[in-house]
């Protein structure tokens, strides 16, 4: 068995976007989204929210107040299957 690494970490020839940035380029990103020419789907939202988890209320939100848990690795599962409550299908976890 070899324990060489099979894989290369490359670095990113881009700088990432600042917090502000970002912010700038999904607050624009999610206006556009809600003003065109129709209302979005649910599955135009859902796309966005996956590209933008950030925009996803969570644990410390302001929607809804807080749930009390952490999140996991401080991350989200998109429509996680539920076999035990009839096969439901929630947007996030």
């Amino acid at each position: 068995m070899s324990l060489e690494p099979t894989y290369r970490i490359e670095q990113s020839p881009e700088e990432p976007l600042s917090w502000k940035q970002y912010e700038e380029l999904v607050t624009t990103e999610w206006v556009a989204l809600l003003n065109g020419k129709s209302s979005p789907s649910e599955r135009e939202v859902q796309a966005f929210l996956e590209r933008h988890p950030s925009m996803v209320p969570g644990a410390f939100g302001f929607v809804g107040g807080e749930s009390g848990h952490y999140p996991r690795l401080c991350g989200v599962i998109a429509q996680p299957p539920l076999p035990s409550y009839d096969h439901r299908v929630p947007d996030f976890m």
